[in-house]
This record gives C-alpha cells, structure tokens and sequence, in this order.
C-alpha cells in the first residue's frame, strides 16, 4: 500500500511541481517536502492541513490504508462542491489514562468528500477533527492519529468508539453500559484495564463528546 510520503510525491509529480515549488505553495522548505516523500520525515498537522487547504484533497484519502496512489482531485477547486472543510480543534483526546482539556482553539480543517459524509449520514456542521495521544488504544489507534467526531451521536452503544470528558480530562473509548446503571470505558491494549463508572455518582463528572467516525493515520 502507498504510504502517504509516495501519496505526496504522486500529488506533487501530476502538478508538474519541483519540490522547491510545491513547497512554495504550501509555505514550506523543499528540504522537508523530499523528507517526506522519501519517509524520513513524519507529515506534521500544519503541513497536512496545507495540503487538504490550499490542493482541496480529501483528507481521509490522504491518511487512509487505500490500495491506490491516484489523488481523487486534481486541482485546488472547490467550485464543484465536492469536498468541505471540518474544523480542527487544539485538543487531544488521550487513548491512555486521561489528557487534559484545556484548549479547544481551531487551528484549520481538513477536507473531506461530500459523498463520503452523505453515505454515512454525517453533516458536517455536527462533525470535528481532534489527534489522539497515548497508546491504550493500539492497534486501532495510534499515538498522533487524526480522528473525525460526529457531536449529534451522543447516546452510548456498546462497544462503539467515543471521545468521552470524565472530569478535566478526555478519553477516546470503547463504551459499554453494565448493570446497576454503570458503564465501562474499554481500551484496545489489553495492558490497559477497564475504567468503570457509577453513573449514580459520576454522571455529573462524565458527558459524550461524540461518536469516532473515522480515524486517519499519519505514517
């Protein structure tokens, strides 16, 4: 599968761009754009965000496992309606024992395919990006990974994946509701042990954020 260093060469190559140039239009050094193709260097949030900006690339397609290295789009326009930007939020959501949230400032968006959204039911007024720290839960999600929320999914159904509050800090957790009105927020990494709540008590303490719809991998 193509790793997103050799996407980011096939986007640059059919613009017909030397490195220096397509680093221009992202407002970055040549040196980091063969870096990156080359996969000495990781693709860091503001150089992805400049990509999906300023190049109207779906953002899911650039980070995802996909089987194919050709760009959905080719061109920076959006006249056609076929991708809008979701907000990016400073905040991470710790897949470990807890981060604390004490930023949510947008810092850019990311563009993904209407189609992509309308298939499953999501708007996109309703939906954010926020990264991942922590390794709870490997190998689903990884330290830095980009997660799409959707805020109108609320409602806890087991076994789906959320980013939760619980006090000062965020989670990103499987749920799953338990008897005597408790709940239980589940890791992947089994070396990380279930966290159970007494709704009774802690539900002043806890609130869904929203339901992970997707998640997007930096490699």
């Amino acid at each position: 599968m193509p790793e997103i260093g050799e996407k980011i060469r096939a986007i640059r190559e059919q613009k017909g761009l030397s490195r220096r140039a397509f680093g221009d239009l992202l407002g970055t050094s040549e040196a980091k754009i063969q870096a990156v193709e080359i996969g000495k260097q990781r693709v860091d949030h503001v150089l992805l965000g400049n990509i999906t900006k300023n190049l109207g690339l779906d953002a899911n397609w650039l980070l995802s496992e996909t089987t194919t290295i050709t760009p959905p789009i080719s061109d920076n326009s959006h006249q056609n309606g076929n991708f809008i930007q979701i907000k990016r939020y400073d905040i991470t959501a710790s897949a470990g024992h807890g981060a604390v949230a004490d930023k949510e400032n947008e810092t850019g968006s990311y563009a993904f395919n209407q189609l992509w959204l309308n298939r499953r039911g999501l708007k996109s007024n309703n939906l954010s990006v926020i990264s991942v720290v922590g390794d709870s839960m490997t190998p689903e999600l990884s330290e830095g990974d980009l997660v799409l929320i959707d805020h109108a999914q609320a409602e806890v159904v087991d076994g789906r994946t959320f980013v939760v509050r619980f006090g000062d800090s965020l989670f990103v957790k499987h749920l799953q509701m338990l008897p005597m009105n408790q709940l239980q927020m589940i890791s992947a990494n089994k070396d990380y042990p279930p966290i159970r709540l007494n709704m009774q008590t802690d539900a002043a303490s806890f609130k869904v954020i929203g339901r992970v719809v997707a998640s997007m991998h930096e490699w």
